[in-house]
């Protein structure tokens, strides 16, 4: 039950989330047109949803082989980032 409590203290708001994509990436939505404003969207919840099967998958795993992917999936996250940004 008190697990069950932190995720609802998350209050996890996928758009929230979004909005801090577009910052991250440093995109503004008012400099793109309607249908890339829609695209980016559609990529950004297709991205949530296959985190969401990584999870799951992730799940089936033994903690420190879990972990271990995770720490991977993490820098390359990092690494991809700190290209984008870097090329401002």
């Amino acid at each position: 039950m008190a697990e069950n409590n932190k995720i609802k203290e998350l209050n996890i708001d996928l758009e929230n989330n979004y909005q801090q994509y577009l910052e991250k990436c440093l995109i503004k939505e008012s400099d793109m047109g309607t249908v890339q404003q829609k695209e980016m969207r559609q990529a950004f919840m297709a991205g949530c949803g296959v985190m969401i099967k990584i999870m799951i998958d992730l799940g089936e795993l033994e903690e420190y082989r879990a972990c271990g992917i995770i720490t991977n999936m993490i820098d390359q996250i990092r690494v991809y980032f700190e290209k984008i940004t870097s090329k401002t």
